[in-house]
């Protein structure tokens, strides 16, 4: 390659790599907010296109003692809760198509394309499942002075919506999305005011 070549071939790769990172999520290296939004915009912009309508699930999900790690070991160690649960969710949702983000905080969403009712509950509850299972914190950290082991089950309550059941069937792309999230939103919320570490469908 002549000098030309490579220079042009580097600054593409660099190009790539800044919009890479433009919607990822540094810490869980999961999409962020601004990548999950625009994939949100596009499945409900075709779905609205499809003669037949088709289902779309989101999930939405917040840690229930998060606030509880920040203050017993510090912000350090949230990180590190938020990077596990980040690869535990790569590991336990393998549905094709599902886009994964961190929402923002400690709040976590799902995408499921041509997911029911059912199946966006089936999802849920496995990621609900597979936090159980897990323990947090585990060893030595480069941050903490000397080894942590958390003891306390790192529990998440978690909403489901799914489009076009919880929402309207009329409006623009922009005014289905806000619905669609308002009702996961609310369901999750619903979750933690029946008592956290829960599953609850939108009404």
């Amino acid at each position: 390659l002549s000098a030309q070549e490579n220079r042009s071939e580097q600054l593409e790769s660099e190009n790539e790599r800044l919009a890479t990172e433009a919607i990822t999520d540094p810490l869980t290296q999961l999409p962020n907010r601004r990548a999950f939004e625009q994939t949100l915009d596009r499945e409900i912009a075709a779905r609205i296109r499809r003669p037949e309508p088709t289902s779309l699930g989101l999930l939405m999900m917040d840690h229930d003692k998060f606030k509880t790690v920040n203050d017993t070991h510090g912000h350090l160690a949230g990180s590190q809760v938020l990077k596990e649960f980040g690869y535990l969710l790569k590991q336990t949702v393998t549905v094709p198509g599902a886009t994964l983000a961190r929402y923002g905080g400690d709040e976590f969403v799902i995408i499921l394309p041509d997911h029911s009712v059912g199946d966006a509950l089936a999802v849920a509850e496995s990621v609900h499942a597979a936090l159980r299972r897990t323990t947090f914190l585990q060893g030595s950290f480069s941050w903490a002075e000397g080894p942590i082991y958390w003891r306390e089950p790192l529990t998440m309550s978690v909403g489901v919506a799914v489009y076009p059941i919880h929402l309207a069937r009329k409006g623009t792309v922009d005014l289905k999305k806000n619905l669609l999230l308002r009702a996961a939103d609310q369901a999750m919320y619903e979750a933690k005011a029946a008592g956290k570490d829960r599953v609850q469908v939108a009404r």
